[in-house]
């Protein structure tokens, strides 16, 4: 045996509800909950009960999913070396206790097993080919083990017992139990006085979710929506000149537009078309508890948060592309087939305000995006973003804090606290013009960095922050408690990050 010793970030997990709900809600009492087996779940494109990963909850067997991107003839290039077809194992269970896990490998010749983040405590019997760990708080974490050659993962989360669960009897609640439910493509649920979609554990939904001009609706439960079924918007023809764009709001995994007061609670996505979540031109949004399982298409980035008054904690993200990007352009649903950018009909950009992020785990597939993409376009503004108690697992093209920015958009008042990188991509920010896919004229400015822990050297922490002009710039960036495997930052030009003329006020504060 072996031990193998890891930190974990943890974050409590409470629900809260829209306002005006009035279904009945009941609290479940079980210390365990562990969800039942789905029944014809190969029924279900791209999901199956894991052949790879098994795993035990205090002695009890809990059931596996497994989900993966199906190969389109069309597909696109960038997702032809994807680990999405591979596809990665998944379970979530709820506790209000300290329990012990098994996982074990149903494959032979597993080895180099590993848990991110890392933590104490973890035994591996490799004659067995198991994994035990100790849980004593809720958690999001992902086991992998080599086998054959080949990295194979498993997405754990350890979850508080449900507060809010709607009564069946509501008339406008849509309570999908245990089993397969399969609604299809752009589907839009709220409809004949139905306000909350709930999906029980143990229950698979097929659908992707398109929702305009709600108000006071939830998407709840701790169920798992499915949607491999539908390809990248770039494959959705043969013929090239009729494809769809990766921002349709007909293509995307479930987003809701001009909408107010949403809840999106508990559920698990796997193998998105696109973008995972996003809210746009929204206000007062919670999404809470969340397991984005990414290993869909490429652009499957986690979420967008396109809206003023938002709430995003306690969720795991895992995507082939951005994490979270905070503001940018989206489909504006005005019939218009013209693909234009910043300020068009087709594509908007919507000021952007009071977005609060904390409590996540972060991990980058594919060797790409950034964890926190500020923008790629944008318009108007984007302020007061504060970002804490975050665990990065892996470093990719990109970085932590990312940016491409053509649009417009003044972004400022930020504060990220205290973030664990497990790599030492910090800053990939780079301010463009118009001929940067947008209208042009954007900056960045007053962002603070806290009690930020980097795993890697002085001159491994690196990428660039670069200005395009004294209007188009980078200003007022501080840094404080920036902790390196060599010690705390004391002097920027420690680190091996590009700057330019047009980056300005870089400050380390003790």
């Amino acid at each position: 045996m072996k031990k193998i010793i890891i930190t974990l970030l943890v974050g409590l997990l409470l629900v809260v509800g829209c306002k005006n709900d009035t279904s009945k809600e009941v609290v479940s009492q079980d210390t365990v909950v562990l969800y039942p087996p789905v029944k014809d779940i190969d029924k279900i494109h791209g999901m199956s009960e894991s052949t790879i990963f098994d795993l035990k909850v205090n002695n009890k067997d809990a059931f596996v999913y497994h989900t993966r991107e199906i190969k389109d003839e069309h597909e696109h290039v960038k997702q032809l070396k994807s680990v999405s077809y591979d596809g990665v194992s998944y379970v979530n269970f709820s506790t209000n206790e300290s329990v012990t896990l098994e996982v074990k490998c149903l494959l032979e010749n597993a080895s180099n097993w590993k848990v991110l983040p890392f933590r104490e405590g973890v035994v591996v019997n490799e004659e067995n080919q198991t994994l035990t760990l100790t849980i004593n708080q809720p958690e999001k974490f992902v086991v992998s083990a080599t086998i054959n050659g080949k990295e194979h993962s498993f997405i754990i989360s350890v979850e508080l017992p449900e507060m809010l669960i709607p009564s069946k009897d509501d008339k406008g609640v849509l309570f999908l139990e245990p089993g397969i439910h399969q609604y299809g493509q752009a589907w839009d649920p709220y409809v004949n006085g139905i306000h909350t979609v709930y999906v029980a554990g143990g229950a698979i939904l097929e659908a992707t979710i398109k929702a305009k001009n709600k108000k006071n609706v939830k998407l709840i439960g701790r169920g798992f929506i499915s949607q491999s079924f539908v390809p990248h918007a770039e494959e959705s023809s043969e013929d090239e000149n009729a494809r769809e764009q990766e921002w349709d709001a007909d293509w995307l995994g479930i987003v809701f537009i001009d909408s107010q007061d949403v809840v999106i609670d508990g559920i698990a996505i796997g193998s998105s078309p696109s973008y995972q979540v996003e809210v746009a031109n929204c206000k007062d949004i919670v999404m809470r508890n969340l397991k984005l399982c990414g290993f869909g298409e490429h652009n499957n980035d986690g979420v967008h948060t396109y809206s003023s008054g938002v709430l995003l904690e306690d969720t795991f993200i895992a995507s082939n592309d951005d994490r979270i990007c905070i503001t940018g352009l989206y489909d504006k649903e005005n019939g218009s087939d013209e693909i234009q950018w910043d300020g068009s009909d087709e594509l908007t950009g919507v000021s952007v305000s009071n977005i609060r992020i904390k409590n996540m785990v972060f991990w980058g597939l594919d060797n790409n995006g950034g964890d926190i993409m500020l923008t790629w376009n944008g318009a108007g503004f984007a302020k007061d973003i504060w970002v804490e108690n975050v665990v990065s697992l892996t470093g990719t093209n990109k970085a932590f804090i990312a940016a491409r920015h053509g649009g417009s958009a003044d972004i400022y008042n930020l504060t990220f606290k205290n973030v664990q990188l497990n790599h030492g991509n910090l800053f990939d920010v780079e301010i463009g013009e118009s001929n940067y896919q947008g209208a042009g004229g954007g900056k960045l400015r007053n962002v603070l960095l806290e009690n930020i822990t980097i795993n890697a050297s002085f001159a491994e922490i690196g990428k660039q922050l670069i200005g395009e002009s004294t209007a188009s710039n980078i200003d007022g960036i501080k840094l404080k408690n920036i902790q390196t495997n060599e010690g705390v930052v004391t002097d920027f030009d420690q680190l091996n990050v590009d700057t330019n003329t047009f980056v300005t006020n870089i400050e380390i504060i003790k």
